[in-house]
C-alpha cells in the first residue's frame, strides 16, 4: 500500500526490520519464503516510488530515516548472498 500524498509505503511480509537480532531491513531468508529470487525483485520493485516512511505490519517500530537506502541494501545484500 502507498500513499503518495505522504509518501509512506506499507508492508507485510516483504521485508524483516531486522533477523536474529541484526538490526537493518531483510528480505526474509529463504527458509521462510516460498520463492526467494520472486522476494528479491518483487522487492526491487520498491525502489521506485519515493519513500520517506516505511511502516512493517509485523514490525514493532516504523522506518522513519534513508528509507530508499534501507530498501536497497536490503537488495544488495540478498543478491550477494
Amino acid at each position: 500500500m502507498y500513499d503518495r500524498e505522504r509518501r509512506i509505503l506499507i508492508l507485510g511480509d516483504v521485508l524483516f526490520n531486522s533477523i536474529l537480532n541484526i538490526g537493518g531491513l531483510f528480505i526474509p531468508p529463504a527458509a521462510v519464503t516460498r520463492d526467494y529470487e520472486t522476494s528479491i525483485i518483487s522487492t526491487k520493485r520498491l525502489l521506485n516510488p519515493k519513500v520517506d516512511e516505511l511502516l512493517l505490519t509485523y514490525q514493532s517500530s516504523p522506518i522513519l530515516e534513508n528509507t530508499p537506502q534501507m530498501i536497497k541494501k536490503a537488495v544488495t545484500t540478498a543478491i550477494t548472498q
